[in-house]
């Protein structure tokens, strides 16, 4: 029975809770000119389309697909008659030797790929050599503090 009056007295407690009163409160003018207007679901799925859309086709001019499309049909209209044809779009893209922006963008990165590793190698070849250098450096000086410690007449090396 005490657990039954915790558990009544804390539902009773959560709904004379304020946060739950919120939700019946007027809304101040003040605030509704604040707020940006609701936009319809439909309206915003159309935008959302459209913005697809032009990605898609923004896409499709970055690879070069508009492109192979534009020739695929020049060639068509060049050198085939008719277009029941069920093999012209494999022969044509068979055919089609041009290189793609993705390609093209590919060995651009394998070349700059090497170029950086080779840079890579030259780098930590040298920061051995300058830590070599470096060690040298800290071998002599401390030898001659040392030779300044123990014979301080003697002068500096």
């Amino acid at each position: 029975t005490v657990l039954a009056q915790a558990i009544l007295g804390s539902r009773s407690a959560a709904q004379n809770c304020p946060s739950q009163s919120l939700h019946d409160m007027p809304l101040r003018p003040v605030d509704a000119e604040r707020l940006p207007p609701m936009i319809p679901g439909a309206d915003v799925a159309e935008a959302q389309r459209l913005d697809d859309l032009k990605q898609f086709r923004k896409y499709l001019v970055d690879t070069g697909g508009v492109k192979a499309l534009m020739k695929l049909f020049q060639h068509t209209a060049q050198n085939e008659m008719r277009l029941d044809n069920p093999t012209l779009l494999k022969d044509f893209l068979g055919k089609y030797q041009e290189e793609s922006f993705e390609s093209s963008e590919e060995v651009t990165l394998w070349r700059d790929n090497e170029e950086f590793r080779k840079q890579n190698g030259e780098l930590e070849e040298q920061v051995k050599r300058l830590e070599v250098e470096m060690d040298e450096a800290q071998r002599f000086r401390l030898s001659s503090q040392l030779w300044a410690a123990l014979a301080p007449g003697a002068g500096a090396v």
